[in-house]
């Protein structure tokens, strides 16, 4: 008890702590590399020049966000949060696409119980695979459709990033644990209570399925919901964030996948700069 009341007080610290105090990850998705980061990079060292930003390639770069085990790529991308933002308390995670995967893992597996790592002061998610995928043989990609026959083989499984979230006929360990099932500690299931959450998703994604992943939704009796409709919503203290204003979804009506950090990176940064900074948001898609 006396752990987690310890670490509630030093995240609480993070909702409060100054720019100054607060590095910048970037966490790119799946089959890219930091590159696909560089204009969401140019716009904040343009605006917030005093900030420490970190775009993170992780083991290999764009390989290893594909084939690769998801524990692994997790824990690697960890340790480089931890070397390249030290002297930093705090920081604020803006990701993308499968990035949003690896900041969860982030957040509820290594800065929640582990002092060595920054804790998170917002985290920010662009078109995320926040809560799981699924497709069946009709996925949106050439790509996905090959890996969703080798991800619902168990034997094959772990060697590909997209399976510690890919809804398969056996339960994503990893997804289980951070949505507080299969054994999941109580530090991980609180992780969020003392964070700001930002969620920028499009209707016209043509990547994510079910979309409604991009807000941390999922399906339920085969019809797309939003969280509040599903047990994570109460049990990951979700409700207790939007309770107190520090859940924001940000829905855009035609921007594709990848518009959120390519074409339409200015609209993207424009949305979501406040929540990050003492700038104001100007949210026009």
């Amino acid at each position: 008890m006396l752990t987690i009341l310890l670490h509630t007080f030093q995240t609480q610290n993070c909702l409060n702590a100054l720019d100054s105090e607060t590095a910048i990850v970037l966490l790119h998705g799946f089959g890219t590399s930091s590159k696909n980061m560089n204009n969401i990079e140019a716009l904040i060292r343009q605006d917030l020049p005093d900030r420490h930003v970190v775009n993170l390639d992780i083991l290999f770069g764009m390989f290893s966000s594909i084939f690769e085990s998801p524990e692994r790529y997790g824990r690697a991308a960890a340790t480089k949060i931890q070397q390249l933002t030290q002297g930093y308390k705090c920081i604020d995670i803006i990701s993308h696409s499968q990035g949003s995967f690896v900041a969860r893992q982030y957040i509820q597996f290594f800065a929640s119980s582990q002092d060595v790592y920054p804790n998170v002061r917002s985290f920010v998610s662009l078109a995320g695979v926040l809560n799981g995928m699924y497709c069946k043989s009709n996925c949106p990609t050439g790509l996905m459709n090959v890996l969703d026959p080798l991800i619902n083989q168990k034997s094959k499984s772990q060697l590909l990033v997209p399976s510690g979230y890919w809804r398969t006929d056996f339960t994503p360990n990893i997804l289980c644990k951070l949505n507080g099932g299969c054994g999941a500690n109580q530090s991980t299931i609180n992780a969020f209570q003392n964070i700001n959450l930002v969620l920028l998703h499009s209707l016209k994604d043509e990547i994510l399925v079910p979309r409604a992943t991009g807000h941390f939704g999922y399906l339920k009796n085969g019809a797309e919901v939003p969280i509040e409709q599903l047990d994570e919503f109460k049990l990951l203290s979700l409700n207790e964030l939007k309770e107190n204003c520090r859940l924001k979804i940000i829905e855009f009506k035609e921007f594709k996948h990848n518009d959120f950090v390519r074409n339409g990176a200015q609209k993207t940064w424009d949305c979501f700069k406040g929540e990050i900074s003492g700038l104001q948001s100007e949210c026009i898609e």
